[in-house]
């Protein structure tokens, strides 16, 4: 009996504790779409977990599709930084918003509030086609 309770609690912790554990969010995120005809492309960094339990959350903002057909590469047109807090379920809010602006993690995604479905991306910073 006593062998049965240890056995059933070695292998309940890990199940529990892998529930409760936050999804690590860190990286650049893509859009999961992208219209070639847009004006603009936009990514978001998220930074590693800081001493306060919160991630830097940066978006970057690029011209790709301008009227000056000279333009090779893209123009970075803004860059608006804020810091994300843990708030519950796979969901993680701007710091003062309440909880008005949110990302949520959701099968290897994130869908960012307005923005839409974001993925992972291999390369930072990812890949921006111009003039398309």
């Amino acid at each position: 009996m006593k062998k049965l309770i240890k056995t059933l609690c070695l292998s309940i912790l890990p199940v529990a504790l892998f529930a409760c554990s936050k999804p690590d969010i860190s990286g650049v995120w893509i859009p999961e779409k992208h219209d070639s005809m847009d004006l603009t492309y936009k990514y978001y960094e998220i930074g590693e977990k800081d001493s306060s339990d919160r991630y830097s959350f940066t978006k970057y903002i690029y011209i790709v599709n301008s009227p000056i057909k000279s333009q090779k590469l893209p123009l970075l047109n803004g860059k608006i930084q804020k810091k994300l807090e843990f708030t519950k379920d796979n969901t993680y809010c701007v710091e003062g918003s309440l909880n008005t602006e949110c990302v949520v993690y959701v099968d290897g995604k994130l869908n960012i509030y307005d923005e839409g479905i974001f993925l992972k991306s291999e390369q930072n910073p990812p890949k921006i086609l111009v003039n398309k």
